[in-house]
């Protein structure tokens, strides 16, 4: 378990089963049908939520991030927690069982 501010994330996630996941080009509409929500994530929301596979974490993600951007790992792997943490929040990632 990773902390993360004032609450406590699992380390492994994976695509919530009851969103559905709509790919475009180079973007993905996430829809929500319990709420109605829609969210749209652009190049880099779609490359981490397919660096995360069928299931992943914070590592793994900047781990086959990093050889596509030109950017400290370091500073990879904060964005990449942040948005996990956000994914997580609205309910668009889940923890694995």
């Amino acid at each position: 378990i990773v902390k993360l501010e004032s609450w406590e994330v699992p380390m492994l996630y994976q695509k919530n089963p009851q969103m559905e996941f709509i790919e475009n080009d180079d973007s993905m509409v996430v829809f929500d049908p319990d709420s109605g929500d829609t969210c749209i994530l652009d190049e880099i929301g779609v490359a981490i939520i397919r660096a995360l596979g069928t299931s992943g974490n914070a590592e793994t993600v900047t781990q086959v991030l990093a050889p596509q951007y030109q950017a400290p790992t370091s500073e990879i792997q904060r964005d990449v927690e942040e948005f996990l943490k956000q994914l997580l929040e609205q309910r668009m990632i889940i923890p694995c069982e």
